[in-house]
C-alpha cells in the first residue's frame, strides 16, 4: 500500500506542478503578446495567399500595403485611456494593453474586410464583374480564414506544448525537484504522504477550472477578442499569485524541495574525491531533467493517473486483512509521534506470535481450543 499510497501523492504533486507551468506559459503569452502576434500573423497568410493574387490588379503589391491592412484588420477600436501614465503604470500599460486583436471571428473579420481597401478594390471589381461575384468571393474568403485559422490554432496548441515541457525543465531546475528524493521521501514519511493525498480532489478541481480556461484561451474562442489593459494586468498579478501560493505550499509540506537538498550540501560530497562528485552530480542533473519531463507531461496527464490510482487506491484497501488495517487505522498522530491504541498493541502481538509460532514447528501442528499450537503433540 505504501507504493500505491505514494504513487498517488505523486500525483497530486506532479499536477501542482503542471498548474504552475500553465501559469507560467500563461503569463508569457500575455507579457509577449504572443496571441497577438498569432492574429497578426493568420491575417497577413490571408492576404498574402488569397487575398492579393485574386485581386492583383486593383492592389499594390508591396510590404507597405500588406502592413496596412493587417493594422486595419487587427487594431482595437478601443484604445486604453490610460497612455498619459507614467513610471511603473506606464511600463506596465505599455507591455500588456490590448492595442491588437487576439482573436477574430469570420464575421467580424468579413465586417472589418468592407472598411479597408481590399474592401473597396472588390467593390469597384463587383461594379465590373456584377453581384455574384462579391458572393462567390467571400464566400471563398471565409472559407479560406477559416482553414488557415484552424491550421494556425493548431500550431499554436504544438508551440504552447513545446514551450510547457521547456519551462517545466526550467522550473525543475530553478526550485531543485529531484525525483528520487521526492519519491522516497513520500514512500517513507506517512505524514507527508496522507497530507498530499487529502489535497488530491481540491487540487485536480483547480487544475480542471485552469486547463479548461487555458484551452479556451488557446483556441481563440472569445467572444469579445477586445481585452483592455487593466484586464491584462489583473491576469498577470493574479497568475503571480497563484503561482507564490503553489511554491509556499510546496515549500511548508516537508518536500525535498529547493537548493538546500542539493548534493553539494550534503555531507558525501564534502568527504568525496572529484570523480564521486561527477557521478554525484551526474545522478542529480538526471534526477531533475526527469522530473521536469514528467511534469512537462502536462495537467490532464497526471489528472487521469490520479483518478485511476485513487480508484486502485480504494478497491486495494478493501482488500485489506483485518490486521493490515488495524495497523493502519489503529495508529493516531500526537505531534510529529505516531502513536497506537493500546487495545491494538495485544491484537496486533497475539496476531503475530501465532503466526511465528506456526513457522517454528516442523511437521503436523495441532491447536488447542483456545487457538495456540500444541507443541506436545506436533509431529
Amino acid at each position: 500500500m505504501e507504493w500505491l499510497e505514494a504513487s498517488l501523492a505523486f500525483a497530486v504533486i506532479m499536477m501542482v506542478f503542471s498548474s504552475m507551468v500553465t501559469v507560467i506559459v500563461e503569463t508569457l503569452h500575455r507579457v509577449l503578446r504572443l496571441r497577438e502576434k498569432g492574429m497578426q500573423r493568420i491575417i497577413e497568410t490571408v492576404y498574402k495567399n488569397v487575398i492579393q493574387p485574386r485581386l492583383a490588379h486593383q492592389l499594390e503589391i508591396q510590404d507597405a500595403s500588406t502592413n496596412g491592412f493587417i493594422h486595419s484588420m487587427t487594431t482595437t477600436r478601443f484604445q486604453p485611456v490610460d497612455k498619459s501614465a507614467s513610471g511603473v503604470k506606464a511600463i506596465m500599460s505599455r507591455t500588456v494593453n490590448a492595442e491588437r486583436l487576439m482573436s477574430l471571428t469570420t464575421l467580424e473579420f468579413i465586417e472589418r474586410l468592407a472598411e479597408t481597401s481590399v474592401g473597396q478594390s472588390l467593390i469597384n471589381e463587383s461594379k465590373r464583374r456584377g453581384k455574384q461575384y462579391t458572393d462567390d468571393f467571400l464566400k471563398d474568403l471565409a472559407s479560406k480564414y477559416e482553414d488557415i485559422g484552424q491550421s494556425a490554432t493548431d500550431y499554436f496548441a504544438r508551440r504552447a506544448r513545446a514551450t510547457s515541457v521547456f519551462v517545466a525543465i526550467a522550473l525543475a531546475c530553478a526550485l531543485n525537484v529531484n525525483v528520487v528524493h521526492l519519491f522516497q521521501t513520500l514512500l517513507t514519511d506517512k505524514n507527508i504522504r496522507q497530507s498530499w493525498i487529502e489535497k488530491g480532489e481540491k487540487v485536480a478541481k483547480h487544475m480542471e477550472e485552469q486547463e479548461a480556461e487555458f484551452k479556451k484561451i488557446q483556441a481563440q474562442t472569445l467572444e469579445q477578442p477586445e481585452v483592455d489593459a487593466n484586464s491584462q494586468l489583473k491576469s498577470i498579478k493574479d497568475n503571480t499569485k497563484q503561482f507564490q501560493s503553489a511554491v509556499s505550499s510546496l515549500r511548508d509540506s516537508g518536500l525535498p524541495v529547493g537548493w538546500r537538498t542539493a548534493p553539494w550540501y550534503t555531507s558525501k560530497w564534502g568527504n568525496a574525491d572529484r570523480l564521486n562528485k561527477s557521478i554525484l552530480f551526474f545522478q542529480w542533473f538526471m534526477a531533475v531533467l526527469m522530473a521536469g519531463l514528467l511534469i512537462g507531461l502536462g495537467g490532464p496527464f497526471w489528472f487521469d493517473i490520479f483518478k485511476k490510482l485513487s480508484v486502485l487506491t480504494s478497491a486495494m484497501r478493501g482488500l485489506q486483512t483485518p490486521v493490515q488495517k488495524t495497523k493502519e487505522q489503529g495508529q493516531t498522530h500526537k505531534g510529529n509521534v505516531v502513536t497506537t491504541e493500546d487495545s491494538e498493541f495485544v491484537k496486533v502481538f497475539d496476531t503475530a506470535a501465532k503466526g511465528y509460532a506456526l513457522g517454528a514447528v516442523r511437521g503436523r501442528m495441532f491447536l488447542t481450543p483456545e487457538g495456540h499450537v500444541d507443541k506436545g503433540i506436533a509431529l
